[in-house]
C-alpha cells in the first residue's frame, strides 16, 4: 500500500509530464489518474491497496463497461448534425446533474445563474452546452439555445479511442515490469486507468464538443474551470476552430490545500485566456501561476449575519462523492444516537445518487430507531437559517454557512490528507475527530461559541465575494 500523501501527487505530476511528451497529449489528459484534480481521498483511492487480484478485477470490469458502451453506440449515437446559428456571441459550457428531466434545463444554472441575470449578458446571442452527469438523456437533448451532450460517439470513433487506450495500457503495463518498485507500482495503476471507462468518456466528450463547435464563429466562451480533462479539450477545440475567441474559465469553487491539476504545466492551448474567480483568497493563490485573472464573485456569497448559536439543529454537508456521503452519514447517525437533544439534517450535493444513498441511510436510521436525523429537500438558505452548526469535510457550502453565521465543524477523518476548504483558518475548536469532540463543542457556553465564530468569520469575506455585475458588463462589452 502507498501512503496517500503529497509526495504521491508530486510523483504522478512528474510521470504526467514525461508521458505527455511521449504520447498524443489527448490520451494523457483524458487519464484522470495522471491529472489528479486535488489531493482528496476519493481521487487518490485508486492508488490504495493495489494488488494483482484488484488489477485483474479492474481489467475485467473496465473492459465489460467499455465494450458495452462501444456496442451501445450503434443504437444510441446521434450522427445528425444539429442546426445551430453559425455566429454566437457567448457560448456557455455548464453541467446537467438532475434525474428530473426538466429541472436543470428550464431553471437556474447553479454555476452561471448570476451571469444569466445580467441584462447585457442575457440580450446577446447565447448558446449553452451542458456536460451530462446524470443517467438521463444518454443520446442527448437538443433545444434551440442549448444542448445536453450525448454519452456516445460513433462506433467507428469509439473503436479508434479504444484501440489507442488498450495500446497505452499494454505499453505502460510492460514498462512497469522493468522499473523500480515505486515507479512500477504507479505505472501499473496508470496503465489500467487508461482503460477506465472514465478515460473513454472524457474522449467521447472531446469528440462531441468538436462535432458541435466545428464551423461556428464564437466571440466568447465561458466554462467552469477546475482542471478536469474536458476543460482542456474545450480550450484546445476553441483555439483551433475560433482563433479570435476569448475563453473565460470561471474558477467558481474554493482552492484546497492540495489543489493540483489546475496548476499543472501544460501548453497554453489547453488553458483559458482569462480566469474569473469567486473571491480574494482564490485570486491570491491563482495570481502565483496565472497572469490574467479577475475577481467576478459568486452567487454563493452570503452577508455575515448574527446567529443564535443555541439552535438545536446541526446541518450535515457532504460532497457529491459516495464515499464522502457515507463517511458523514455514518458519523451523523452515531451523533444522533449519542446526542439525542440535537437534530441532524443531512443535505446532499446535487451530484449525489439519492436513490442509492437514501436506501443505505434509511435502513441504518430505522435500525437504530432515530427520530432526530432527517434528509433535507429544502434550499440551502432555509437550512442555514434553521441551523447553528454545520458539519463538513470537503464541501465548499461550509463557507456559505460560515458567511451566514453558522459555525463550521470539520470532521478530521483522514488526518494525513486535509480536504478542509478553509484550511487557512485556525483549526482550534472547529476540528473534531469523534462524537465526544462534537459533544464538547456543543456543551460550550454561548459566549465561548460566539467568540470562536467571530474569529472565524473575520476571514469568511475573503472566500466568496458578492457577484460583480459591473465587471461582467465590462467583459461583455469588450
Amino acid at each position: 500500500m502507498m501512503n496517500l500523501d503529497f509526495n504521491l501527487i508530486k510523483d504522478l505530476n512528474s510521470l504526467q509530464k514525461r508521458l505527455f511528451q511521449e504520447n498524443k497529449p489527448e490520451f494523457i489528459l483524458a487519464n484522470e489518474s495522471l491529472n489528479i484534480v486535488k489531493g482528496h481521498p476519493n481521487y487518490l483511492e485508486v492508488f490504495k491497496n493495489y494488488n494483482l487480484k484488484k488489477f485483474l478485477s479492474l481489467f475485467l470490469k473496465y473492459s465489460i463497461i467499455n465494450f458495452y458502451y462501444l456496442f451501445s453506440s450503434l443504437f444510441f449515437y446521434k450522427s445528425k448534425r444539429i442546426n445551430i446559428k453559425k455566429n454566437i456571441n457567448f457560448l456557455v459550457v455548464s453541467h446537467f446533474f438532475s434525474s428530473n428531466k426538466t429541472s436543470h434545463i428550464n431553471n437556474r444554472d447553479f454555476y452561471f445563474d448570476e451571469f444569466e441575470k445580467n441584462m447585457n449578458f442575457k440580450k446577446k446571442n447565447n448558446f449553452k452546452i451542458l456536460i451530462n452527469h446524470s443517467k438521463k438523456f444518454r443520446n442527448g437533448l437538443y433545444k434551440k439555445d442549448k444542448i445536453i451532450l450525448q454519452k456516445y460517439t460513433s462506433f467507428r470513433h469509439s473503436i479508434y479511442i479504444l484501440i489507442n487506450l488498450y495500446f497505452l495500457f499494454m505499453k505502460y503495463f510492460l514498462t512497469s515490469l522493468i522499473k523500480n518498485k515505486r515507479e512500477s507500482y504507479l505505472l501499473k495503476i496508470i496503465s489500467i486507468e487508461f482503460i477506465n471507462p472514465g478515460t473513454f468518456k472524457n474522449l467521447i466528450i472531446k469528440k462531441n464538443l468538436e462535432d458541435i463547435i466545428f464551423g461556428l464563429n464564437i466571440k466568447k466562451v465561458f466554462f467552469t474551470f477546475e482542471g478536469f480533462p474536458w476543460e482542456r479539450f474545450l480550450c484546445q477545440i476553441i483555439k483551433k476552430n475560433c482563433e479570435n475567441s476569448k475563453i473565460f474559465g470561471y474558477q467558481f469553487a474554493i482552492l484546497f490545500k492540495y489543489q493540483n491539476s489546475i496548476f499543472l504545466n501544460i501548453p497554453k492551448i489547453y488553458l483559458p485566456n482569462i480566469i474569473l474567480t469567486s473571491g480574494i483568497m482564490n485570486y491570491k493563490i491563482l495570481k502565483k501561476k496565472f497572469f490574467d485573472i479577475s475577481i467576478i464573485g459568486s452567487s454563493r456569497f452570503s452577508k455575515n449575519k448574527k446567529k443564535n448559536l443555541n439552535k438545536k439543529n446541526c446541518l450535515i454537508l457532504p460532497e457529491g462523492m459516495d464515499s464522502e456521503c457515507e463517511i458523514l452519514s455514518d458519523f451523523a447517525i452515531k451523533c444522533a444516537h449519542e446526542i439525542p437533544h440535537i437534530n441532524f439534517i443531512i443535505r446532499f450535493h446535487p451530484l449525489t445518487d439519492l436513490n442509492k444513498i437514501n436506501e443505505y441511510l434509511i435502513k441504518k436510521i430505522n435500525y437504530k430507531k432515530l427520530n432526530n436525523i432527517k434528509l433535507s429537500r429544502k434550499d440551502l438558505s432555509y437550512d442555514l437559517k434553521r441551523s447553528s452548526i454545520c458539519l463538513h469535510r470537503g464541501s465548499t457550502s461550509a463557507i456559505t454557512a460560515m458567511q451566514s453565521g453558522v459555525m463550521p465543524i470539520y470532521l478530521n477523518f483522514h488526518k494525513n490528507l486535509n480536504i478542509d476548504p478553509m484550511f487557512q483558518i485556525s483549526r482550534k475548536s472547529r476540528y473534531i475527530e469523534n462524537v465526544e469532540d462534537l459533544k464538547n463543542f456543543i456543551s460550550k457556553s454561548p459566549i465561548d461559541k460566539l467568540r470562536i465564530l467571530k474569529k472565524i468569520k473575520k476571514s469568511s469575506k475573503n472566500y466568496f465575494t458578492k457577484f460583480n455585475h459591473q465587471e461582467l458588463t465590462k467583459l461583455v462589452k469588450e
